[in-house]
């Protein structure tokens, strides 16, 4: 389907033709074909650049509050984002936007969306579990903008006024240039952490005690570190790791989920997230070693295609 078959079926027929369309210089905007159809029409276009990203900032602002929003719900391999995606627009367009003081649902229709007055148990297993579902990824992606909005006011801060960090200081690293198994950068954590200050390293530089399983320098540039504050509320608090189990004399931690496989010399290695732990410390481990997570292994096979590796 061509860009004037989907505007015909998704834009025109809901709400008319626009007087204006801003847009990237994509081919499909910029084609000639574009070009007359707009003319004959009246529609102003308005072509962004890349020296002139402002022509097109609110719809950077939009996509860049989508990632935020897709980043906190997609799985590790990043392939069930489509998922999530008429989630992630009803709740930016039933957010109040501080140009407007409005909603774009309120600027469009008049009115705000009912959103359910959940009163009644349902006996249907199915609706409940719908039901729970719309509930907790609701409040949880009010509880990720939040987060990111603290995190963005945080940056600025420290662009502003970045104060010097001393010994035992827990902060956050940046993941500018740090290479995330994951397919994607765009949707991928945008920090890491939080990770214990050991010292300094001449004016503007700390050394980091990162994980164990990290084969990257630990001396990072202050401007790639944010400071961990303290959280307000006991249930903002991030739980402290669980101690591992000892089995047969060696500790031993749980898996809570395989997130990727590859293929190592014959074997098979499998990036397995622990339980209780942050993303920073997933691993890469051999089948051999994963004798007591069976249950993981099985639900991971069964994601994907047919089922097998």
């Amino acid at each position: 389907m061509d860009l004037a078959e989907i505007y015909k079926e998704e834009v025109w027929r809901y709400h008319g033709i626009p007087k204006r369309i801003i847009s990237d210089r994509g081919p499909q905007f910029a084609s000639k074909f574009m070009e007359s159809l707009c003319k004959a029409l009246g529609i102003e276009r308005n072509l962004s650049t890349a020296y002139h990203p402002q022509t097109d900032g609110q719809t950077e602002r939009m996509n860049q509050e989508i990632e935020i929003y897709l980043r906190a719900f997609i799985n590790y391999r990043q392939d069930d984002w489509t998922r999530w995606l008429p989630m992630a627009e009803f709740h930016y367009n039933d957010k109040t936007h501080a140009a407007t003081g409005q909603t774009p649902f309120f600027l469009n229709y008049g009115f705000h969306p009912w959103k359910g007055n959940i009163t009644v148990e349902t006996t249907n297993p199915t609706a409940t579990s719908l039901i729970e579902e719309l509930e907790n990824v609701r409040e949880e992606a009010k509880a990720a903008m939040e987060a990111n909005n603290e995190m963005m006011k945080e940056r600025g801060n420290n662009k502003h006024h970045k104060e010097p960090f001393a010994e035992g200081d827990r902060v956050w690293l940046e993941t500018t240039n740090i290479h995330s198994n994951r397919p994607t950068r765009k949707l991928d954590h945008k920090r890491y952490g939080p990770f214990e200050v050991l010292k300094q390293i001449g004016d503007r530089s700390y050394k980091l005690k990162l994980p164990d399983t990290w084969a990257i320098h630990d001396v990072f540039h202050t401007s790639l570190l944010t400071k961990v504050r303290d959280p307000e509320f006991d249930s903002q608090k991030k739980p402290t790791p669980p101690p591992p189990d000892i089995i047969n004399e060696e500790e031993e931690y749980e898996v809570e989920e395989i997130r990727g496989h590859r293929r190592k010399g014959r074997g098979i290695q499998f990036l397995v997230h622990w339980k209780g732990y942050g993303n920073e410390d997933d691993s890469w481990i051999p089948r051999s070693s994963l004798e007591n997570a069976e249950e993981a292994l099985s639900e991971y096979k069964a994601k994907l295609p047919n089922g097998k590796l």
